[in-house]
């Protein structure tokens, strides 16, 4: 399980499948995505993330989308491209895999 603060509450009110359909989007976007930072400038920043050592707190201890979005401003520059939209899906990732680990 995580630790933070859940701030998630709209994923409680989905049903399976439409986290299910949320969750093949999100990953055939970062599949996408990742393949093309290699082709950016952003190589050093890209395996630092890839390692871990890029974002070492992760989600952090607060849990919501507005979070992301700051944290996603702060380190790669933007929350819609490059870096910063990929940290941005992981953390969706991240929270659609806890719900539905809580509803298991």
């Amino acid at each position: 399980m995580r630790w933070g603060l859940n701030l998630r509450g709209d994923l409680a009110k989905l049903g399976g499948d439409t986290l299910e359909e949320r969750m093949d989007t999100l990953i055939a976007e970062r599949q996408a995505l990742s393949a093309s930072l290699s082709d950016l400038g952003t190589v050093g920043n890209a395996s630092l993330y890839r390692s871990g050592l890029g974002m070492p707190f992760g989600r952090g201890l607060l849990h919501a989308r507005p979070v992301y979005a700051i944290n996603a401003l702060l380190y790669g520059g933007s929350c819609r491209r490059g870096l910063g939209r990929l940290y941005m899906i992981d953390c969706e990732l991240k929270d659609l895999l806890d719900e539905i680990r809580r509803r298991l």
